[in-house]
């Protein structure tokens, strides 16, 4: 017990389950160090998620770039049980909490569920043949998060000058609870 409390052997144990979900997923999972905190928690720094094929055909010529990196954050702290870890049935996290964040979600007209996490991370995949555990989360918060989506799926509309184009966003949102 006393040494799981070291954050050498935390760090090891960390980066070694995240590899081997790493093994299942079209992309990896990268960062600088890890925290485990009483009772069930853990707290990653400097967070990479990168897609390791990222859509690029831009079939509407929309103009919108494609991005390789779903997600960066300078933290994030979450609540995770131990049976999860265990029974090794898929990531369940009970509170979320992401702070210094980047992401980037695209609807993609050939990913499963339509979204490049839902490919990537295997989200919403309820398909027992999925050599993807699935993910769920229950609550999130987050301060100074920048978000962008654009939607390869449709054809772009024309909007007025004034009103808001929810099939492109790039938005920064200083408070997120969810």
């Amino acid at each position: 017990m006393v040494a799981v409390q070291s954050p050498e052997v935390q760090d090891r144990l960390v980066r070694k389950l995240i590899s081997s979900y790493s093994d299942k997923l079209g992309g990896r999972i990268e960062f600088s160090s890890v925290n485990l905190q009483a009772p069930g928690t853990i707290a990653l720094k400097d967070v990479l998620i990168v897609d390791d094929d990222p859509y690029t055909a831009d079939r509407y010529n929309t103009g919108y770039a494609t991005c390789d990196t779903l997600l960066y954050a300078s933290e994030i702290s979450a609540t995770v049980s131990a049976k999860m870890l265990v029974k090794g049935q898929g990531i369940h996290l009970g509170r979320v909490d992401i702070r210094g964040a980047s992401a980037f979600l695209a609807m993609e007209p050939y990913a499963k569920n339509g979204m490049n996490f839902s490919r990537v991370l295997g989200f919403g995949d309820s398909d027992s043949t999925s050599s993807v555990p699935p993910i769920s989360v229950g609550r999130i918060t987050g301060e100074d998060i920048r978000f962008r989506m654009s939607d390869f799926q449709r054809p772009p509309k024309q909007y007025a000058p004034t009103s808001i184009n929810y099939e492109n966003i790039d938005a920064r949102i200083s408070t997120l609870s969810a």
